[in-house]
C-alpha cells in the first residue's frame, strides 16, 4: 500500500486517501455551532479541525463550571454507530476532559498516534506509575509491556466516587509514522487493536 508507483508518482494508500477526501462531504461553520461557541475555543487545539455537533460525544461527569464539551467526534464502524471515539491530543487544559470521555464512554481500548511534544502542546497525560487526579477523575498505572514500536500500558480510571471504575488498554505507537513502519509491524499493531477492541465486549 505504501510502495510509490514510478509512473505516476503515487501509493495505493495516497489514492484511498484522496477518494475518501472526493467522496466525504465538507463541512460548513454552521456544522460545528458548539465548537465554536467562545466557551469552547481553548478546548480547540485548531480552528480549522472541529467537530460536527451531529457526531459529538457530551460528557457526561461532572467537573465544577467545566462545559460538557470535548473536541472529539463518534465514529461509525462498518457494522455498529458510535462504535469508536476520534480525538485530538489532549492541551494542557483538556487532559481531565480526555479522562472524563474515557470513562463516561467505556472507552477499553485507547490508540494514540503521535508522540508527546511539550512543545507543541502535546503534554504526557498519563502515568508512568501510581495515580494521578485529573478533576473528578483518578487514573492509576497497573501495567505496560513495551516492544518496538509500540507501548502497551493498562490503566484503572474511576471517578473520585469509585461509583464507576474501568480498566483501559492504551496503545502508543512510538513511531509517529504508521506508514513508515514495516509491513508486519503494521498489521501487528492493527491486530493488537483489534483483538483488544474484540476482547472489549
Amino acid at each position: 500500500m505504501n510502495k510509490l508507483d514510478p509512473q505516476t508518482n503515487s501509493s495505493q494508500i495516497k489514492e484511498e486517501f484522496r477518494t475518501l477526501n472526493m467522496v466525504t462531504p465538507t463541512l460548513r461553520v454552521e456544522d460545528c455551532s458548539i465548537a465554536l461557541l467562545p466557551r469552547n475555543h481553548e478546548k480547540n487545539r485548531c480552528m480549522d479541525v472541529l467537530p460536527p455537533d451531529r457526531c459529538l460525544p457530551f460528557l457526561i461527569t461532572i467537573d465544577g463550571e467545566s462545559s460538557n464539551y470535548i473536541n472529539a467526534a463518534l465514529m461509525d464502524s462498518y457494522k455498529q454507530p458510535s462504535a469508536f471515539i476520534v480525538t485530538q491530543h489532549p492541551l494542557p487544559n483538556t487532559v481531565k476532559d480526555f479522562w472524563r470521555l474515557v470513562l463516561d464512554y467505556h472507552c477499553t481500548s485507547i490508540v494514540m498516534l503521535n508522540d508527546v511534544d511539550p512543545a507543541q502542546l502535546c503534554p504526557q497525560y498519563w502515568p508512568e506509575n501510581g495515580v494521578h487526579r485529573h478533576g473528578p477523575i483518578q487514573v492509576e498505572f497497573v501495567s505496560a509491556d513495551l516492544e518496538e514500536d509500540i507501548i502497551s500500558r493498562i490503566f484503572r480510571i474511576y471517578n473520585a466516587a469509585r461509583v464507576r471504575m474501568l480498566l483501559a488498554r492504551y496503545f502508543h505507537l512510538t513511531s509517529v509514522d504508521l506508514l513508515r513502519l514495516n509491513l508486519h509491524d503494521q498489521y501487528k499493531f492493527c491486530y493488537e487493536v483489534a483483538l483488544e477492541y474484540l476482547n472489549s465486549g
